[in-house]
Formats: C-alpha cells, sequence, structure tokens
C-alpha cells in the first residue's frame, strides 16, 4: 500500500491542504479527477473540499478537469461506501434502488426488529437479574450497545458466543475463585445480623444513625430470606454502621458480607446476564437483517459492510483496476474499525492514498471509533511503535510510507498559539505522541491591537447548596458581564478589530443537560441562545400543529380540540377556560371556536390529502406563522415549523421504503415513538430547528463543537471528571498485532456487568476488578482521551479563551489532566478579585485576566412579538411527481375477460402483499424458453424469500406463466418488454415515473399488461377492474408520447383468478397532468 499520512492539528490548514494535494494530483498527471475517492466526516466538509479544489482548478485555466471532478466520488465515508453499493448492486444480489436509513430511522427500525425476536421469558428473566445488579440498568439498551459494537467491528452473530465465553473467562479471572456452597455464605450472614440486631440495646443507644443501621439490618434480613438482597445491598452492609456505642456490632456482619465476593449465585447472575445479552444480541443482528432485507432497506454500517464485501471481491477488484488513481480520507482519528478495513482495501487499489487526521482529535470513542487504529496506522508508516512484533507486522502491511506534518496555525492570535503549543506539545509528548506533531507557529505575526486578553478565568463564587443550575446562572452572568467590557474580535473577513456580539460567543459544555441550562441561564438574563434541543413536540407550535393533526384524522376528538383552543384562544385565561368546559361538557365544547373550526372546514373541503398536505393546510388553517411570531421568538417558533414538516418528510420516506402508505395516523405514532425514546436511556430524537449562530451565543458540548471556531471560547463543565471503568461493554483487540490489512482481525467485545447499586459504590467486586491490568488499561486510555477532548475544547478559540469553574474547582476535571501529566503545564489562577496576574504554564509566561462571576436573579422580559412575511394566499402547485399506481379510475369500459385456465389454489392465510411481490417476481423473470427445471427453480426461490412457499405450489406459478406467455404470443410481438421503467415530464414541469409491468411491441402499435393478484372470486374482480383505469391510462400516454407508436390495448391480468381483463380507456389524451385522477406520491 501507497498510504501518505498528513497530521493536521487544530487550525493548521487541513482543507487547504487537502485542496493542494487534489490540485496537484490533477496537475501533475497523477491522477485524473474522475478516478479521485476522498471521504469526509459530513458533508458540508466535502461540499467545502469540492469548492476550494475546483477554485484552485478554474484559477489555473484548467475548467475542463473543474467539471470533471464532478463525477469524482467525493462525500461522506457513507455516500461513498453507497456509491460502490449501487454501481455493483447486482453483484451483491440487490437492487440498486435500495432505501438507505438514516441514524434514527435505523433505530427505530432495529427496535421493531428486536420486538419480534424477544420473547416473554428472555424479557422476564434479563428483568429479573438486571434487578439484581446496577439500579436502572435497561437490558435493552445494553443489547442495543452489543449490536451497534459487533457491527462496528465486524464481528458476526455467530462470533458472540465466543465474546461472551471469554466476558465470563475474564471476569472471573480478576475476581478469583469461588465458593461451592452458596448456602453457607447466606446462613453467616443471616446469623451475624441476628446476633447484631440482639446486641442493639436501644433504650441505650438511641442515636439515628444508630436507627437507620438497625432498619438497614432488618430490611436485609427480610430480602436474604427470600434469595432478593441485591449485591449493592451486599457491599452496603459492608460500609455502614451504627452509633459509637454500638459500633462494635458491625464487624461481624461486615465481613460476613464480605464473603460476596466468591457467592457462586453473584458468579451464575454475572454469568447468566452476560450469556443472554449476547445471545439475545446475536438472534437481534440476524433478526434486524432479514427486517431490512423484506422491507429493501439498509443502513450507515450496512453501506460500509456491504462495501468491503465488494472491495474484497476479485471481480469488483478487476472492475474497479485503473479506475482509483487517488484516495483522500479526511478525519482519519475518526475512524470506525470498519471504515478502517474499507480505507485499507481502496489503499490496496489506488495508485496513492493520502490519509487526513490528527490523533490528537480522537474524541469519538463514544460512538464506536476507536483512536488506537490512528496511533497504531502512523506508529507502522513511522517505525516509532514500541512493541517490535506490532510494528514489524503493520510496517510489511502497509508498506513504504510517510507523514507529513503541518505545522501553521491559520485560526488564533500568536500568544494563544504559543501557549497552546507548548503546553499540549509537553503534554502530548508523555504520552508518546512526538512534540513537532503538536507545536504551531503562528501565520499572523502581528495581531492587531486592543483585542485583549488571550485567556481570562471565571471563577464561580456560589455559597449554600451548589447545583447545575446555579453553576449555569454564574456562567451566563460571566457572559452578561463580559459585554458590558465591550470586547473585541478580529472580523473573520477583513482581519480587523470590531466589536464582539454574541455570535462571537460559545460556551462549551460537558453534557447535553448542562447545555440546556445554560441556554436557560443565558435566556433568564435576556441574552439569546442557540443549542440543540430536543422536545419539539412539547413546544406550544408542536403541541398546536399535533392538536390539529388529531382533529383532521378524528372530528369528534375533544381533546384536540380543545388543546387548539386554549393555546389559541385562552392562552392566558384558565378560568374561562374552565367555564366553557363547565358550560358546555363533551365533544362539542370547543367545535364553534374559530381556530377549530377552520381545520375542521379544511378537512371537509380537502378528507384525502397527503400527510404532507394535510400537515401545510392544517397549519395554514390555524394561522400557525401568525401565532408563532404573536408568541415571541418568533426565529426559532418558525424554524420549528419547518423542523416539524421535516420530520414528517422523513416518516413519509421511511414509510415509502418500508413499503407501507403513509398516513396522518402514522405520522402521529411516529412522533410519539420520538419521544417516547427516553425510555431507553437515550434523549428524545424530536429535535428542535437549531438557528444560525450569529443571532446568539453558541451552547455546544465540547464534542460537538469539534471543527468549528468561535472568537471567544468559554469552557465550561470543568469541575468534575466521570471516573474509568471497566464494567460494561469494551472493544478489545490484540495489543501485540496490527495488520494494516487486516484491521478487524483479533477484535472481540467483552461485556462485565456492574454488580452494585450505584456507580460510585465500593465493594470486593469493584475492588478486584480495578486492581486488574483491564482495569489500568481502561484507564490508561480514559487519561488520553481526557487530553484529547481538553485540545479539542482549547483550540476552538480564536482571540480569547475563557476558563470558567466553581471557584476551587478548576483542575477538578479535564484541566487536571495537565497537572496530573506533569505539575508545572498548568496551574489553577488565584485571585479574590478582579485583576491580571501572570502564570507560567508548561514553562511559559502567560498572562491571564481574572473576573470573577456569581448567579444573578433573572430578568423579568416582556413577550415581544416578532415579525413575520404572509405573502400570497397558498396556492396548490400540480406535484412534483407522480405515481401512475395512485391515479384515481377515469371513463373506461371492461370487456369480456378472457379464460386462461383454472384459478391457482392457495392453501393457509398467506401475507397477500408478499405472494403478489413474488407473482410480480417470477412474471418479470420468466422465459418461455428456459429450460423446465429452470424455471421451476425460479419460482420456487421467489416463493420462498418471500415467505409463501407454504401457500402456492411453485408449478402453479409456473403453469400460470406459462398460459400467460401464450396469450401473448397471439398478437405476434416484435419484442416483449418486463418491467419497463416508464418515465415522462408533463408540460407543466410534473414527472410521472412507474414501472409497466407488461409491454407488448407489435404491428400497429402497443399493448400494455398489469398484473394485479387479487384474491377474489370474478364478479368481486371484474368490479375492481375498473379503478385501475387511471394507471393504464398514464402508461398509455406516456408510452405512446415516448415511442410514437399508439396504444392499441390495455389489460389487467389477475393470475389468482387465471383470467385477463381488457380496459377500453377512453379519451387517454384527456388525462391531463397534475388534475384530479393523480395523488402525488411524494411531494418536492
Amino acid at each position: 500500500m501507497n498510504i501518505r499520512v498528513i497530521t493536521a492539528s487544530a487550525g493548521s490548514g487541513k482543507t487547504t491542504r487537502l485542496s493542494q494535494v487534489l490540485d496537484e494530483a490533477i496537475a501533475s498527471g497523477r491522477a485524473r479527477p474522475e478516478a479521485i475517492v476522498a471521504t469526509t466526516f459530513t458533508n458540508d466538509a466535502a461540499a467545502e473540499l469540492v469548492e476550494r479544489a475546483r477554485e484552485r482548478l478554474l484559477a489555473s485555466g484548467r475548467g475542463h478537469e473543474a467539471q470533471q471532478l464532478l463525477a469524482a466520488r467525493i462525500g461522506t465515508v457513507n455516500s461513498v461506501c453507497g456509491s460502490f453499493v449501487t454501481e455493483f448492486a447486482f453483484e451483491l444480489g440487490l437492487s440498486p434502488a435500495l432505501r438507505v436509513l438514516d441514524e434514527d430511522a435505523a433505530q427505530m427500525e432495529q427496535d421493531r426488529a428486536l420486538a419480534s425476536i424477544v420473547t416473554d421469558e428472555d424479557a422476564d428473566r434479563l428483568r429479573r437479574l438486571a434487578s439484581q445488579l446496577e439500579h436502572g440498568l435497561d437490558w435493552r439498551h445494553e443489547v442495543r450497545k452489543i449490536i451497534d459494537a459487533a457491527r462496528s467491528n465486524g464481528l458476526a452473530p455467530s462470533a458472540l458466543a465466543a465474546c461472551a465465553d471469554r466476558s465470563v473467562e475474564s471476569l472471573d479471572a480478576c475476581l478469583g475463585p469461588g465458593e461451592l456452597d452458596g448456602t453457607a455464605i447466606d446462613a453467616d450472614l443471616s446469623a451475624a445480623i441476628d446476633l447484631a440486631l440482639a446486641a442493639v440495646d436501644r433504650t441505650v443507644d438511641r442515636t439515628k444513625k444508630t436507627g437507620d443501621y438497625l432498619e438497614l439490618l432488618q430490611t436485609a434480613q427480610g430480602h436474604l430470606a427470600r434469595g432478593e438482597l441485591r449485591w449493592g445491598d451486599w457491599a452496603k452492609l459492608m460500609r455502614e454502621e451504627p452509633g459509637a456505642r454500638s459500633r462494635a456490632v458491625a464487624p461481624p456482619v461486615a465481613a460476613a458480607a464480605a464473603r460476596h465476593l466468591a457467592h457462586p449465585r453473584l458468579r451464575q447472575v454475572l454469568h447468566e446476564f452476560t450469556r443472554r445479552l449476547f445471545t439475545v444480541a446475536a438472534r437481534g443482528i440476524e433478526a434486524y437483517q432479514e427486517h431490512k432485507r423484506a422491507r429493501g432497506i439498509i443502513d450507515f454500517v450496512d453501506q460500509e459492510a456491504l462495501a468491503l464485501a465488494l472491495l474484497r471481491r476479485p471481480e469488483v477488484q478487476d472492475a474497479l483496476a485503473g479506475q482509483l488513481e487517488l484516495v483522500l480520507v479526511d478525519e482519519f482519528q475518526d475512524t470506525s474499525p470498519l471504515q478502517l478495513a474499507v480505507f485499507a482495501e481502496l489503499a490496496s487499489l489506488a495508485r496513492e492514498s493520502v490519509w487526513v487526521g490528527d490523533q490528537k482529535q480522537a474524541i469519538y470513542g463514544f460512538r464506536g471509533t476507536d483512536p488506537a487504529l490512528m496511533d497504531a496506522v502512523i506508529e507502522s508508516l513511522t517505525g516509532t511503535m514500541t512493541d517490535p512484533e506490532l510494528l514489524q507486522a503493520a510496517f510489511d502491511a502497509a508498506g513504504a510510507g510517510d507523514v507529513e506534518t503541518l505545522g501553521v496555525s491559520y485560526r488564533s492570535r500568536p500568544e494563544l498559539v504559543a501557549a497552546t503549543s507548548e503546553i499540549f506539545a509537553q503534554a502530548f509528548a508523555r504520552q508518546g505522541i512526538p512534540e513537532e506533531r503538536t507545536r504551531l507557529r503562528p501565520a499572523l505575526e502581528v495581531e492587531p491591537a486592543g483585542l485583549g486578553p488571550i485567556v481570562e478565568h471565571w471563577p464561580i463564587d456560589l455559597e449554600g447548596r451548589i447545583n447545575k443550575g446555579r453553576l449555569a446562572a454564574g456562567v451566563a452572568a460571566g457572559i452578561r458581564d463580559l459585554f458590558t467590557r465591550v470586547p473585541s474580535v478580529r472580523d473573520r473577513v477583513t482581519g480587523e478589530p470590531r466589536v464582539a456580539h454574541p455570535g462571537d460567543v460559545a460556551v462549551l459544555c460537558r453534557t447535553n443537560e448542562q447545555c440546556r441550562a445554560v441556554a436557560d441561564a443565558l435566556a433568564a438574563l435576556g441574552l439569546p441562545a442557540i443549542v440543540a434541543r430536543t422536545g419539539l413536540v412539547g413546544t406550544a407550535e408542536g403541541k398546536l400543529a399535533l392538536a390539529g393533526l388529531r382533529l383532521w384524522v378524528d372530528p369528534r376528538d375533544a381533546q384536540a380540540a380543545a388543546e387548539i383552543a386554549r393555546l389559541v384562544h385562552y392562552p392566558d385565561d384558565a378560568d374561562a377556560f374552565v367555564t366553557r368546559v363547565l358550560e358546555r361538557p363533551g365533544i362539542d365544547a370547543f367545535r364553534d371556536e374559530p381556530a377549530v373550526a377552520a381545520v375542521l372546514s379544511a378537512r371537509t373541503t380537502s378528507p384525502d390529502l397527503h400527510p404532507l398536505d394535510a400537515l401545510g393546510a392544517i397549519l395554514d388553517a390555524l394561522d400557525a406563522r401568525e401565532r408563532c411570531a404573536a408568541w415571541g421568538n418568533a426565529g426559532q417558533r418558525l424554524a420549528n415549523l419547518d423542523a416539524l414538516r421535516a420530520h414528517a418528510v422523513t416518516y413519509v420516506d421511511e414509510a415509502m421504503a418500508r413499503r407501507e402508505a403513509p398516513t396522518i395516523v402514522g405520522l402521529l405514532r411516529q412522533l410519539d415513538e420520538l419521544v417516547a425514546t427516553r425510555d431507553w436511556k437515550s434523549s428524545p430524537r424530536d429535535h428542535q430547528a437549531l438557528l444560525d449562530g450569529r443571532e446568539g451565543v453558541s451552547v455546544s458540548t465540547w464534542h460537538r463543537a469539534k471543527g468549528r471556531e468561535w472568537p471567544i471560547t468559554i469552557l465550561f463543565g470543568l469541575e468534575t471528571l466521570r471516573e474509568p471503568s471497566a464494567f460494561g461493554l469494551q472493544v478489545i483487540g490484540d495489543e501485540h498485532r496490527f495488520d494494516l490489512a487486516e484491521p478487524l482481525a483479533g477484535r472481540w467485545l467483552r461485556y462485565w456487568p456492574y454488580p452494585y447499586t450505584t456507580a460510585n459504590q465500593h465493594g470486593p467486586v469493584r475492588e478486584a476488578v480495578e486492581a486488574s491490568s483491564a482495569h489500568r488499561r481502561v484507564v490508561a486510555r480514559s487519561q488520553r482521551e481526557a487530553l484529547r477532548l481538553l485540545y479539542v475544547g482549547w483550540t476552538r478559540a480564536r482571540d480569547r479563551l475563557v476558563l470558567c469553574a466553581q471557584r476551587g474547582k478548576l483542575l477538578g476535571g479535564l484541566l487536571g489532566t495537565l497537572p496530573r501529566l506533569d505539575p508545572g503545564l498548568f496551574t489553577e489562577p488565584t485571585a479574590d478579585a478582579a485583576g491580571d496576574v501572570t502564570m507560567r504554564w508548561a514553562g511559559r509566561v502567560v498572562p491571564v485576566s481574572i473576573w470573577p462571576t456569581t448567579e444573578s436573579p433573572p430578568l423579568e422580559l416582556p413577550v415581544v412579538p416578532g415579525a413575520v412575511t404572509v405573502g400570497r394566499p397558498r396556492t396548490d402547485f400540480p406535484p412534483a411527481r407522480l405515481s401512475p399506481s395512485a391515479a384515481t379510475a377515469v371513463s373506461c369500459r371492461v370487456g369480456e375477460p378472457v379464460v386462461f385456465g383454472p384459478r391457482l389454489r392457495l392453501t393457509g392465510s398467506p401475507d397477500m402483499a408478499e405472494l403478489g411481490n413474488a407473482i410480480h417476481g417470477f412474471l418479470a423473470a420468466d422465459r418461455l424458453d428456459l429450460a423446465a427445471e429452470e424455471r421451476l427453480d425460479l419460482a420456487v426461490g421467489l416463493l420462498g424469500r418471500h415467505g409463501v412457499a407454504p401457500h402456492l405450489a411453485a408449478s402453479e406459478l409456473v403453469d400460470a406463466g406459462s398460459r400467460l406467455w401464450h396469450w401473448v404470443d397471439t398478437f405476434a410481438p416484435l419484442r416483449v418488454h418486463r418491467e419497463w421503467p416508464v418515465r415522462e415530464r408533463r408540460p407543466e414541469g410534473s414527472i410521472v415515473n412507474g414501472t409497466a409491468d407488461l409491454v407488448v411491441r407489435c404491428d400497429p402499435g402497443l399493448v400494455v399488461v398489469d398484473h394485479k393478484s387479487f384474491p377474489g372470486d370474478m364478479e368481486q374482480a371484474l368490479a375492481r377492474v375498473a379503478g385501475y383505469s387511471g394507471q393504464l391510462a398514464t402508461y398509455a400516454r406516456a408510452l405512446g408520447r415516448a415511442s410514437g407508436s399508439p396504444v392499441t390495448s390495455t389489460w389487467i391480468h389477475l393470475p389468482m383468478l387465471g383470467v385477463i381483463v381488457e380496459l377500453k380507456v377512453d379519451a387517454v389524451e384527456r388525462v391531463e397532468a397534475g388534475a384530479a385522477p393523480f395523488t402525488a406520491l411524494e411531494s418536492s
């Protein structure tokens, strides 16, 4: 492999360098533009790369190459992998038209698949086991984590049983040998508790502490007798003790409780829980794969796995030979193991590969990426790997490579660049990264005057009980005070100083909960904040839209009508609202309110609207835009309406991917599911709109801030750092072997259940694990991750960095990583009052301005109505896309049925949709000139794959095909087109898009046939066939215009009944585009 690695520290011009690499490769003739593959982390990054590269090509007069670059494979990893899957879909036995699910949709489909395979016995047993372990442990959440980790590491379901075995064995090795007789351990503890209860004299020791201890003993005794004493309570009995007068009774209880480390029941619970999780996960992966196959959908991981499978096929490698000349990989440090395997295969096929990234910014380990992979790759290419065997294996696979380091910072002020380089170069050097990969020199040699300090410290002074809300109020007050000092920043365009505005400031928080608290605190002080939020359906505009949807579905929904009336007509008058309910109880209480009446009127006018059109009609009827403006915070509320529409569009796309008709009821159900995910230990997915950051202070998590920059960056949430733990799920790689050609080799999943009630509870199980080498590796990895995350947050600042924490707690969290590596790297600035101090960090003098802050009372802010552009009244436009199958019937005459033979014999109750798909598939692929055995095998395979083989004999399906082809022969066909794509652009712009089942070209014209797998009797069938006249008329018009040949007849073939019926469509030319006969399948 010819791989070149470019390490790009934060702000070092990575995208510019990538565009240079592209330009140089094209200019030198090493790579044709269309033979380039480039992967980026986001779509925006891909667009920026293409734009910059084309600008350079155009500026040098190479317009042809700039145009050809648009044919290159440049996009996110998933889009590039998807392009390979689409191009070689037939080699995989897949349709090129597979629908790709986004992450939220994939999670929903995975949950549905899991629900189909988890038995009541599984759920009940796992729930019982989990109840004996960590408080709030959700076994479903753990199963999902195992599934996600297995798929992203290329582990097959069959490999998970071995993972379970290794997990159990490795945990037992940590805990040491167990005892065989659990009854004796229980009896010893019970006896010790009885003695303690008898020994305490409450007439002598009446302290509350002793009373609480006795209550603990009594409760534990009862649970122990029933075999239900949680392991966290065993550990608690080791630590708790009564008041001083009775303290002597505690040691025997503690000693007996400590024996639970060797209790066979503990081992049995840990083993069974682990094995059951892996078993359910393995079945879940298989069920999810089958679930997607049956619906013709894939997710992002499938794209990567399928692309990897393709790139390893010799025939695909031969097809791509000479087509891949340059492979660029951006943000390589965020690579998942599966993606790395794809990149390795691409590198083996391409003439040249350039991988760009920064191992110091690998912070997405919680998403399934593995920062150690980049470390290993760079070490393999530079010869700095400490393990000689690992180095040799990786080096042999990678071949001769080189590493380029970008050394200039184009982001920050010179003094900030110098301080950052010194601190982090020394810090990362202690973790094995050479200093030259961290040190940068500033591109800006002389900075404009008046920009103020490069570093500020805001100690938050609070008294009494401190919580997250009070800390958030403190940083909000600090931001308010910052603006009173009129800070200056560099203008991004001119580079000259200007006064800072809210959009120049960002607050980086450790958690989403902190983000919401800071945004609320800023709003309480009248400062606009831009923050990613969920809870769309809980906003006033969300509630109004959902109530309108429910009223549309059921005009007698009294609760929906009441919700609309409360929001629109009685927002501030609860008494009047209640009075109205009491005066007119029941479903008619609010029917005559204008807003409710408007929705009902719109429904009466157009009761059968598509869900997207119905949502638009409801919002119009409710004057939703005007109400959002009147409620205040108009920009956010109006954007939320667009977000609601986006959720609706996503639902429609997913419904179509599942081959289901989208409905308003389905949309409501999906919105409910988005909110209900909070019970699965994951955030709700009803995301509110995220406004442009120029309108307010940006509030973001540290992880979400990666790749962005702000003139003034405030680091918040610095007081604490979560302790690393070897419990739970860990992805384990082979420490002594890394093969760049096989990066997934040797990886497995380890799961150790945490037995105690809370994460901070101590006991012998935790102590045994923390004494293990496994725990030491987790701690070392956690320390590396903490330093990387600190580096990412620190380097977001262009002009000024603010460190904000409770006074005296600045080093309690991420910043404490620096002095733990070396006490001289960083110390907390101290001062009782505002002022400037000089700090020596990493041997460099750094001036720091200290501005103490504290919480401020919220302001009484009036609601300020916003402005909204109403525009023209709603206009109905022709739909962008038309589906022939959705066309309404037109005037026609039904001919006499032509009987082919007997009806097909069905047994049982098949899924008629799947049966119809199987019949359609057979008639599309069948040929009379195929051998009889081939035709029968084709029918058997299709019926089996669609799950209807027990209900219809394959021989009968073959006979039905034969009868159809003999009938076709009566037309003396010149050519027969099966599953013929039909696409027509109508004069007004609408596009008709469908597939004609069968078109027979003969003299003098075309014969159009559509198959319908209707299972009823002949009378019912003849009553229904006229309803398909619109579909046939649409095909006839499009085919006639495209071919120039007349359509001489149109037919409905009913293979289940053994007949074909002619539909004589009157005046096909009168079926006008966009008129009533058509219903839009999708909106533009």
